[in-house]
């Protein structure tokens, strides 16, 4: 059985500790929220015995807000046909409740008071499985509303989609790409192209030609940034005459007004029309309203929760720029390319189990686009061994053809200052703390993930499989021990 998420019942609970070292935390279930504090998820019993140690220097209670199902994951999975599976969907408390599911079942599969299981005899797009509470006796005043699960059974290899051109790139953890099992590799598998490939910035207007006929009679709806990413997505659609409505989110708090202030000086000088739309990050992430799209679409750095609520406000065809390739290194020395990880993909997650279409990373949108990056010179020259940041970047767009004269001097990520304006505790800065921690430990990354190795200024054979660490660009560590000209 597949099991994606942790199950948190009565007698288990998390608590944020700050203690002396770690090691004594090798127990429990553990996160790092930031500097000497971990969240710690475990017993009842083991994490207050904890609390009273002389390793724990001092402790908090977590926020974060516990769903009343066992399952903290709206998606159950990709399960193989013709495999044993089962899921416990019932309440934490089942005293006198009775469950039913309103959706039929493919064959095999069956669901016995808030268990489903069974062996699906035939592979399936997405299921929605609403299943609903009923009391065994009383009115059932106090029971929590339905919760829609999702599921998915396939035969062979799992095609989640990607939402790239031909859904050329697909990803997954495992062999069997399945949605996901953080004990597994993450894998990133392409086809690629065999024709001859044209400037990066020609090849992104094919690209930016592909999505509009993609969109139909779909407004097409740029949701941009104040950075390079964004101005040569914009530059890409423009030179292909491709209609489509700019979007900039400011926040009301100035999280993003380094951001705001470079977008509207490119548009402004480029005469492109920019819609604006005011939005308070920081009441967003305080009232938590981004954990039900965590649980759907998974993400754990909740200021993807901001992105997917933007594709929610407009109906249409969304865009979004996503980066470019960079070159790095597999462990083994080999040269790789760089591309974004699972958690960019919560945007694709977010089509797909909308039913919706769009374009979640318009930068690597086509095998072609992609690929060409491959032939320029930063790529070809680029030094093993040596760390791929901002100032790379630029020069690769630079080179693609794309204008780089608006691109900000240094790498924005839209929310600078939000640490700044959340409440810092002895114990650490409330976003770490209350929200980035909590949803680390529901939704951990693998340990590894698979890298592409760049053979002849092309994808080269992806067998056997070079490994690289995982390592999470949004942990407090990584964050805190990379200066920010170093992302891209």
């Amino acid at each position: 059985m597949l099991s994606p998420a942790l199950n948190f019942v009565n007698d288990t609970t998390e608590l944020l500790v700050k203690v002396t070292d770690a090691d004594h935390l090798k127990t429990f279930k553990a996160v790092h929220a930031c500097d000497d504090t971990y969240l710690i998820y475990g017993s009842r019993a083991s994490v207050e015995a904890f609390s009273r140690s002389e390793h724990c220097l001092e402790f908090m209670q977590c926020q974060f807000p516990k769903d009343p199902w066992r399952r903290e994951y709206r998606y159950l999975g990709d399960i193989p046909t013709h495999k044993d599976f089962s899921f416990d969907l019932r309440l934490r408390n089942t005293d006198n409740i009775n469950y039913s599911v309103q959706d039929p079942l493919p064959p095999g599969c069956r669901f016995e008071n808030g268990i489903l299981c069974g062996r699906a005899q035939v592979a399936t797009e997405i299921l929605d499985l609403k299943v609903c509470p009923e009391p065994l006796h009383g009115d059932g005043s106090l029971l929590p509303p339905p919760r829609t699960f999702q599921i998915r059974f396939f035969s062979g290899t799992n095609r989640a989609l990607s939402f790239t051109s031909g859904h050329y790139l697909q990803y997954g953890y495992g062999p069997q790409l399945v949605d996901y099992d953080p004990r597994e590799t993450y894998f990133r598998i392409f086809k690629t192209t065999g024709r001859p490939l044209a400037t990066p910035f020609e090849e992104a207007q094919v690209a930016a030609r592909k999505a509009a006929s993609e969109a139909g009679q779909q407004t097409i709806y740029l949701f941009v940034s104040g950075g390079i990413d964004s101005q040569s997505m914009v530059q890409a659609f423009v030179a292909a005459q491709v209609p489509f409505v700019a979007v900039l989110m400011e926040d009301v708090n100035g999280c993003n007004k380094d951001d705001v202030y470079y977008a509207k000086k490119f548009f402004s000088e480029n005469n492109i029309p920019l819609q604006v739309q005011k939005m308070d990050y920081i009441g967003f992430i305080r009232s938590y309203s981004y954990v039900e799209m965590a649980a759907k679409y998974r993400f754990n750095n909740p200021e993807y929760g901001i992105l997917l609520h933007m594709m929610d406000k407009y109906p249409g065809y969304p865009v979004y720029a996503g980066r470019p390739i960079s070159v790095s290194h597999s462990r083994s020395g080999e040269q790789v390319i760089g591309l974004a990880v699972d958690e960019t993909w919560s945007r694709a997650r977010y089509l797909e189990r909308e039913r919706k279409q769009g374009c979640s990373e318009f930068l690597i949108h086509t095998p072609e686009l992609m690929e060409s990056f491959l032939q320029l010179p930063i790529a070809v020259n680029f030094p093993l061994l040596q760390s791929w940041g901002y100032k790379q970047k630029l020069q690769l767009l630079d080179e693609a053809g794309f204008d780089i004269r608006w691109a900000p001097p240094t790498k924005l990520t839209g929310f600078e200052t939000m640490e700044f304006q959340m409440q810092n505790t002895s114990m650490g800065n409330e976003i770490w703390l209350h929200h980035r921690a909590p949803l680390k430990l529901r939704y951990p990354n693998g340990p590894l993930r698979n890298a592409i190795p760049i053979e002849r200024r092309r994808i080269g054979s992806q067998k056997p499989v070079l490994l690289k660490t995982y390592e999470d660009g949004f942990s407090h560590r990584y964050v805190s021990k990379n200066d920010i000209k170093d992302f891209h």
